[in-house]
Parts: C-alpha cells; sequence; structure tokens
C-alpha cells in the first residue's frame, strides 16, 4: 500500500472505536429491547405452535397455509407437503420477523445519522478528531452487529426451544432473518443521504420496505395460484431470505444476495456523503409559500406539519394490512373444524367464527395503532429535550396550548387509523364472505378500542408532565396489556387476569357487546391523567438533553 493510501485509509477510520462505543452508550436500553423481543418472539411462536399442533392437526393445516392469500401475507411455504412445526413456523410468521429486523436496521441508522445531522449534534462530534465517514460508517457497523444478535438470539431460541430442531438450519433462519436487517440498514443508510429530514428518511426507508413486501407477496401469491408472475418474488430482499428454505433445502446462497445488495447500496450511501454537505441532502428542499396562511400559526398547526407525513404512511399501511387480513375472513370460516380448539376458541368457535375473527383483527390493529399513540408522547418530550419547544414558549404560546394541542392531535390520529383499519377490514371481509354489514361492525369495532389508546396515551402525558424521564413506565403498561390479550388465554390464565388488559376490557366487537362500563371508566380516568399532565408541565421546568 502506497503512502498516500495508507493515510488516505488512517484518516478514514481515524476516532472509530470511541465513536462506536458512544453509539452503543446512547442505545444501551434500545438495542438489548430488540434484540431480547425479536428473540422472545421466535421462541413463542415455535413453542406456541409446538404445544398447540400434534402432528395430526399440523397435517390438516397444509390447506390453509398453503392458501394463496395466506402465502401473501407469509410467503411460499417451503417443505409443506411434509410439514412439520420448524416448516410451518419458517413458513407462516418468518416474514414478521423480517419486518421487525428491518425497521430495527433503518431506525438504527437513521438515528446515529440524519438525526445527528438535523439536530446539530454531528457538527458537534465531527469538531473532535474524526473522519468524514466515521459516523455513517460507525452506524452501519452498529445495526450489523445488531443483526448478528438477533440472528443468533432466533437461532438459540429455536435450539432452545420444546421443538428442539436441528442446529444448523436454526442458524440458518436466524441467519436469514438478519440478513433482510443488514439490506435496510444500508436502505437507511441510503435515504438517509437523499433528505435533511431524519422523519422523512425514516419513510422512505419504510416505503421500500413496503415495496419489498408488496413484491415478494404478489410473487409467493402468484406462484401459489399457478400463475406466471412469481418471479416478482426474487426482486424483495424479503424473497431473497425466504428461498434459504431452512429445515428443507437448507440453501446459504440467497444470502449472498442480501449481503451484496447491502454492500452496494452502502457504498453509494458513502459516496453520496462524501461529496455532500454537512446537514445537506441529495434532494434539495422545496421553497415553501412566502406567505402562510394564518391558522398555520397555532400550536395544532405545527404538530399537524411535525406528524402528519408519518401519519400518512400509517394510515396507508393500516388500509392495507386490514384489507388483506380482512380478505382472509371467508378462508377462516371455511378452515375452523382444521384449527387447533385453542386458536379456534380465540375466535369464538365454530358458530361466530367470521365475528370473532372480525373482533379480533379489531383488538390486533388497536395494538399497532397503540404504537403510534405512544410515540406522538415520545415526540413530544423530544421537543423539550431538543431544545424547540423553548424557543416556541418564548413567544405568546403558553404551555398548556402546547401539551393540549399534542394531546388532541395524538387522540384524533388515533381514532382515524382505527377507523382506516376498520375501513380496510370490513372492506375485506365483506368482499371474501359476500356479506355486506361486515363492513359497519368492522368499523365499529375498531372505534370502540379507542377509549383504551386514549387511557395509554394520557398514562404517558401524566408521566410527561411530572416526570419526562419516567415516560417509558407507559410502554411497559402497553407490553403488559398486549402480553395478556395475546398470550394470555393460550397460556390458561384465567379470564379475569386476561379481562385486565386495556385491549380485552372493552370487548371484542361484533363477536361481543361493548362494555360500556369500560368505555366510560377509561374515558373518565383518562380525563383525570390528561389534567394531571396538563398542571404538572405548567408547574415544572423545562428539561434540555
Amino acid at each position: 500500500m502506497s503512502s498516500s493510501a495508507r493515510h488516505k485509509a488512517e484518516a478514514t477510520s481515524l476516532g472509530m472505536i470511541p465513536y462506536l462505543r458512544f453509539i452503543a452508550r446512547r442505545d444501551r436500553w434500545r438495542a438489548p429491547s430488540w434484540v431480547i423481543s425479536l428473540g422472545l418472539l421466535a421462541l413463542y411462536f415455535i413453542t406456541a405452535i409446538t404445544l398447540l399442533m400434534d402432528p395430526a392437526t399440523l397435517q390438516s393445516m397444509t390447506g390453509f397455509v398453503r392458501n394463496p392469500m395466506l402465502a401473501l401475507i407469509s410467503g411460499p411455504g417451503f417443505g409443506f407437503e411434509a410439514i412439520t412445526v420448524e416448516r410451518y413456523v419458517v413458513g407462516v410468521y418468518a416474514t414478521f420477523l423480517m419486518i421487525g429486523t428491518a425497521l430495527m436496521s433503518h431506525t438504527t441508522v437513521i438515528r446515529h445519522t440524519r438525526a445527528e445531522e438535523e439536530s446539530g449534534h454531528a457538527e458537534l462530534l465531527r469538531s473532535h478528531v474524526i473522519g468524514r465517514q466515521i459516523p455513517l460508517l460507525a452506524a452501519l457497523g452498529a445495526a450489523a452487529a445488531l443483526n448478528l444478535a438477533v440472528s443468533l438470539c432466533i437461532a438459540l431460541a429455536f435450539i432452545g426451544s420444546v421443538a428442539h430442531p436441528a442446529a444448523v438450519p436454526s442458524l440458518l433462519f436466524g441467519l436469514s432473518i438478519g440478513s433482510v436487517g443488514l439490506f435496510f440498514a444500508a436502505v437507511g443508510a441510503l435515504t438517509a443521504q437523499l433528505t435533511t429530514s431524519a422523519r422523512t428518511a425514516s419513510g422512505m426507508a419504510g416505503a421500500v420496505l413496503a415495496l419489498a413486501f408488496m413484491l415478494r407477496g404478489l410473487g409467493d401469491m402468484s406462484a401459489a395460484a399457478g400463475g406466471p408472475v412469481g418471479w416478482l418474488a426474487w426482486l424483495s430482499p424479503l424473497g431473497w431470505a425466504q428461498r434459504t428454505a431452512p429445515f428443507t433445502d437448507d440453501h446459504w446462497w440467497p444470502l449472498l444476495l442480501s449481503l451484496g445488495g447491502a454492500f452496494v447500496l452502502a457504498a453509494f450511501a458513502l459516496r453520496i456523503q462524501s461529496r455532500r454537505d454537512l446537514g445537506a441532502g441529495l434532494l434539495a428542499d422545496r421553497p415553501g409559500r412566502a406567505r402562510a396562511a394564518r391558522w398555520l400559526a397555532t400550536p395544532w398547526a405545527l404538530v399537524v406539519r411535525l406528524q402528519g407525513p408519518g401519519l400518512a404512511w400509517w394510515l396507508c399501511g393500516v388500509l392495507f394490512g386490514g384489507t388483506i387480513l380482512g380478505s382472509l375472513t371467508g378462508l377462516m370460516s371455511q378452515s375452523i373444524t382444521a384449527m387447533p380448539a385453542q386458536i379456534a376458541l380465540l375466535m369464538g368457535g365454530p358458530g361466530t367464527i367470521i365475528k370473532g375473527y372480525v373482533g379480533y383483527l379489531a383488538m390486533f390493529f388497536s395494538i399497532l395503532v397503540a404504537v403510534y399513540s405512544l410515540r406522538c408522547v415520545g415526540a413530544l418530550r423530544g421537543e423539550e429535550s431538543e431544545g424547540r419547544l423553548e424557543i416556541l414558549l418564548a413567544d405568546r404560546m403558553g404551555r398548556g396550548t402546547w401539551v393540549s394541542a399534542w394531546t388532541l392531535y395524538a387522540l384524533v390520529a388515533s381514532g382515524a387509523l382505527l377507523g382506516m383499519a376498520g375501513l380496510g377490514t370490513g372492506l375485506g371481509a365483506s368482499f371474501s364472505t359476500g356479506d355486506p354489514t361486515l363492513l359497519s361492525g368492522a368499523a365499529l369495532g375498531h372505534l370502540i378500542q379507542l377509549p383504551a389508546l386514549w387511557l395509554l396515551l394520557t398514562v404517558g402525558v401524566a408521566l410527561y408532565g411530572w416526570v419526562p424521564r419516567a415516560t417509558g413506565v407507559s410502554w411497559i403498561l402497553y407490553a403488559a396489556s398486549v402480553f395478556l390479550a395475546l398470550f394470555g388465554s393460550l397460556l390458561g390464565l384465567e379470564q379475569q387476569l386476561v379481562d385486565n388488559s386495556l385491549f380485552q376490557a372493552i370487548g371484542q366487537y361484533p363477536r361481543h357487546s361493548p362494555a360500556s362500563g369500560a368505555i366510560l371508566m377509561f374515558s373518565m380516568l383518562g380525563l383525570l391523567l390528561w389534567v394531571a399532565g396538563y398542571l404538572g408541565f405548567r408547574r415544572r421546568d423545562l428539561k434540555a438533553a
């Protein structure tokens, strides 16, 4: 190596180890939470299927899982002609683990690159002795380490489960999940170079993930139905990972496609970063209007402008997801006799399977939308910790007005997301069963879950008003409610305990009549918590990061 090349390499890698330690310090809670959550999810999948389904039940489910509509959601289902627990879990649930890993990866990279530039922290960090490429290289390295940890955690979860699958296919399965995460870490690195906003970069990476899911789903659905466009799945990194076919064919070479794609995207991102200014993006910001409408000067309008683009993506996502899942209603009613008794009981049994499934989807989407509600509380705290709120309050806007605008926005946005999910579910269910009355039932079943989200939201607001650092406690309440709602009945817990979940207390309409007492209690308790947060925020000092 020549002297100039050696000096260039040293300049590029200067400060890598301290920067990696800095990232590890910042993500000391976030990173383990992702790894443990995905590992536990994989462990739950294989343990639940092992305990609930004997070989005869698995064989009876073959027709259900090989349906083209389920292939659209889950995947091609390799080895289902001689189905086993391991093949069932890999074929049906791998996609959900891949999506979780992809979200973890691209948000990690954007968090430590574009978000740092947007907040001004990157300029301060670069004043130290570090190479120009270090922030992006370190973020990619951290994401790669996270994905390796997730891969090993999933493999160990399989190996240590009650199913006791073979070690090598389990490792291949874990690495296939990690390969998707590595690819989307590179996607996040690229989108972080294209725009000046971390929110927009995350939205663009999410759009790539949605496109990958659609290409994979359409290709697998076509292949399951004997159609001509099965090749579309080969255009998706999710499809590449599924073509490893763990526990069936055990192909290792498709991992090279994800690794190669990640390398190309990361190299392109590094090339762009080396040529752009700090804080700039490849896509120029569009100039705004010379004069703004008067209503845009309100706190409500500011919140909408900050959160609106992300909400638009969420609305599209829940509408699409509701339509796809709702369209399985007819298939669920036809396959009820092949289902394990415990799963059939979750949907109400053979007599009420259609209404039970629609009601279950209402609970499922309320769990998803609650994530958005709690993220709004996190964004509220972020405005304060980043120092932007202090500037706003220096003007005529009052503290109470600010926190009220955020709370109102979160409530309205949650209602809109539930309504959109209900619309999609109702349309899909009506189309698949030929029963148009399911449209109104699904919409109402989703919307009546809003008081539960309101209570969860106001718990976060109350904590933010008095002890901002404790807002994460609301996520503990969320996790406990999700665990009871999804797993309580399967684990044989007392129904009275399961009903303590925020997502179970109101009931699953149209299978159950809404619990008016729970709706009233959640609404009033949420109002009291909001008042407590409102008063606390007005009394305490602002806290900067």
